[in-house]
Parts: structure tokens; sequence; C-alpha cells
């Protein structure tokens, strides 16, 4: 063991001393420093913004409410919107093709964790990420206000307005997920309160300044 410590030592200490001359001595090798030096690097994608149900922004604070789903309602994924079901149990339900002479939405469903694995949701682009809250499962919660990524069909404008599709989906339309243009018994219209704050990510998700 003596040995072999003399041994590395003496390979330290027979090493020659490097001599520092120019700045480009003490530089990262050319490969680095080129690169950094021309600015040449691409980034050709951008990070998806999220997933829908995502709170996006904490300042202001957005307002959460904690809510049962209707038992007759459909499913309700996050980011979509819901309405309050007016049948006695307090509850709320997914937006329907009835709806289309209401005036407002009571909120749009958060994503929470734990939630229950689904089927690929187009808005997510991978598994699991829809969530259920489902009927059975009874409680859901749902944002009253705040800055919020939704699904969205259309190119959205920062400011612009934002109406909810309430029909059956098809078409490339999904009931209770968000537009930039109205479609006469299609969609109910937003007010002022909530507008789009911008354009949509890869996965066609916007972010909504909702009730603000």
């Amino acid at each position: 063991m003596l040995l072999k410590a003399k041994s590395i030592l003496a390979a330290v200490f027979s090493t020659p001393a490097v001599i520092i001359k120019q700045k480009r001595d003490i530089e990262l090798p050319a490969r680095f420093v080129g690169r950094a030096m021309t600015n040449d690097v691409a980034f050709n994608l951008r990070m998806n913004a999220g997933s829908p149900g995502d709170m996006t922004r904490h300042n202001p604070p957005g307002t959460i409410e904690p809510c049962l789903l209707d038992a007759g309602s459909a499913s309700v994924l996050p980011g979509f919107a819901v309405v309050a079901a007016l049948n006695g149990n307090n509850s709320v339900r997914l937006v329907q093709a009835g709806d289309n002479g209401l005036a407002a939405i009571y909120g749009i469903a958060q994503r929470v964790f734990p939630f229950q694995q689904a089927t690929t949701n187009q808005f997510s682009g991978q598994q699991g990420f829809g969530g259920l809250p489902v009927a059975q499962q009874q409680a859901i919660d749902v944002i009253r206000s705040g800055y919020v990524l939704v699904p969205c069909v259309g190119t959205p404008q920062k400011g612009g307005p934002a109406f909810v599709w309430v029909a059956a989906s098809g078409g490339g339309h999904v009931q209770g997920g968000f537009e930039t243009a109205a479609t006469g018994g299609s969609t109910i219209a937003l007010d002022n309160k909530t507008t789009f704050s911008g354009g949509v990510d890869t996965n066609g998700n916007a972010e909504l300044c909702f009730n603000i």
C-alpha cells in the first residue's frame, strides 16, 4: 500500500507543469467555445404549456371551489367547462346541448392529483393526463377564477373572446371545450371578464384568463 502511494506521488510530481501563455489555454475546447461565440444554437421545438386544468399563474391567486359532480353528468376532464346542475343537490355537471341559451358557466374543472388512469386525451398528448373525475367519484375541484390551461379550437389572440362548445362532440369540437369563434346553436359566449392570453401549444392548449 505504501509503495503504491509513493508511485502515485512520484507520477504527480514528475508531470510537467502546464504553462498558461494565452487566454485560450484556460478556455473550453474549441467545439464548445465556437458554438457559444457564434450563437448558432437552434431550438426547433417548444415545451408544451402544460396540461388542461393546470393553474398557470398564482399572482393574483386563483379561486378553487370543491364541488360535487352530479350523478347524471357525463365524464368531466380537467380544463373543461361545468355549470351548476340546479337540481337541488348543489352539484355541477358538464355542459350539454340544451345549454346553448346560457350566458355563463359555473367554472372550469381543475387538474388534480391523484387521478385515475384514462384513455389518451387529445389535448394532453399522452396517457393518464386526462384524469377522470367521473360521476362515480363525485368530488371535483372547480376553478371559479384565475389563469388556467384549457383545450382550445381555433387560434386564440391575447385579449380575444372565449366561447364554450356545448353541443355534442364531433368534427374536431369537444363538448365542454373552448373555442375562439361562435357557432350558432353550438357555443355560448363568455363575458369580457374571460379572455385568452395568447396562442396554443402543439397539443391545442391555451391559457385562459377566467373571470378576471
